[in-house]
């Protein structure tokens, strides 16, 4: 075990150096590189994922999953082998992006709502690209988009039901009702976390961006280090890209390992994550003709979103994440002499 933990350390020093390197001696490239993962976070994350990292934040924090959770509780348990709860989280994941679940079912696991076990399991599948990533990044054509969204969702219910038998011994009965949270700064603390959340995921597709341009990666080995890259691919079938879509890529791994913080392990989801990727790709390949209606499906390069689309909303909605972050200080620090005249 000391010797795999060294060694994850001699390559993680290794890897650092280097890129300090490559950054000094090839200040051009990576300069570019650096761009255009800026690029890629204005024009591509921010605004497929940031209004629904808060509003998913914002429906944990309220209660709103607690209460529903267990109006479809029956059904969840007998179906899936799970808890409402778990249920919501899990098509909130397929519907608002990657990082989202992960972040969700480590809120559950901290608040003692569901198992080590159950939610290192339950983030196999609580793992989705999410429609405004794929509507916005992957596909011009919404026939496309649809066909690429609903053979992702369809692995993970296949893996869902797969792991049934194991889910079951973690979900023996609901989770205690949440006791609602309507205080005005609701609103605020979903924002501010899921600004914080979208600075940490931005951060990670710049390195990674860099990385790719160090190593040569292009075309489909960008994708696989980064499914960002998937907007500067063409060429590719589209079955392809609906496997790298399933997958994920290992930049999203690192951003869900550090959702985690070693509390729950990452080995279940990423062996998941690369069935589900040929899982994805073979699903996508059988309904092709039917979505198509027998043309030439080829992916569809978006790279003309990068180009031509103005970074400007996304720097405003960054300067008022600023503000409220510093509004949310504001109030901490205003109620802290309260606090301590009681």
């Amino acid at each position: 075990m000391r010797k795999a933990i060294n060694i994850r350390k001699v390559l993680l020093y290794a890897l650092s150096i280097s890129l300090g390197a490559y950054c000094i001696f090839r200040a051009d490239p990576a300069k570019a590189a650096a761009y255009q993962g800026i690029q890629r976070c204005l024009n591509v994350l921010i605004p497929s994922l940031f209004v629904t990292m808060a509003m998913s934040g914002l429906l944990i924090i309220c209660g709103f999953i607690s209460t529903s959770g267990r109006l479809i509780y029956p059904v969840s348990r007998r179906i899936f082998g799970i808890d409402g709860e778990s249920a919501l989280i899990f098509l909130l994941s397929q519907i608002a992006g990657y990082p989202v679940g992960a972040k969700l079912l480590k809120t559950q696991f901290d608040d003692g709502r569901v198992s080590k076990g159950g939610a290192e399991l339950l983030s196999c599948v609580c793992f989705g690209s999410g429609g405004a990533f794929i509507f916005g990044c992957a596909a011009d054509d919404r026939r496309i988009g649809w066909l690429m969204m609903f053979s992702t969702l369809l692995s993970n219910v296949l893996i869902l039901l797969l792991l049934r038998p194991l889910l079951k011994k973690h979900f023996k009965s609901p989770p205690p009702p949440k006791n609602p949270d309507f205080s005005g700064n609701l609103l605020i603390e979903s924002v501010t976390s899921a600004g914080k959340g979208m600075f940490g995921i931005c951060c990670c597709v710049i390195i990674f961006s860099v990385l790719s341009d160090m190593l040569g990666a292009s075309g489909i080995a960008a994708a696989v280090l980064d499914v960002t890259a998937l907007g500067e691919l063409s060429g590719a079938g589209v079955p392809l890209i609906t496997g790298l879509l399933s997958f994920g890529g290992i930049c999203v791994f690192l951003q869900i390992s550090a959702i985690f913080r070693g509390e729950l392990s990452l080995v279940p989801m990423v062996l998941t994550r690369s069935c589900a990727g040929l899982l994805s790709y073979g699903i996508c390949h059988l309904l092709l003709p039917f979505f198509l209606s027998g043309e030439a499906a080829v992916w569809a390069n978006s790279v003309s979103l990068i180009q031509h689309s103005s970074p400007m909303p996304s720097l405003i909605l960054v300067v008022m994440i600023l503000f409220v972050m510093a509004e949310e200080g504001k109030i901490k620090r205003d109620s802290v002499p309260y606090r301590r005249s009681r």
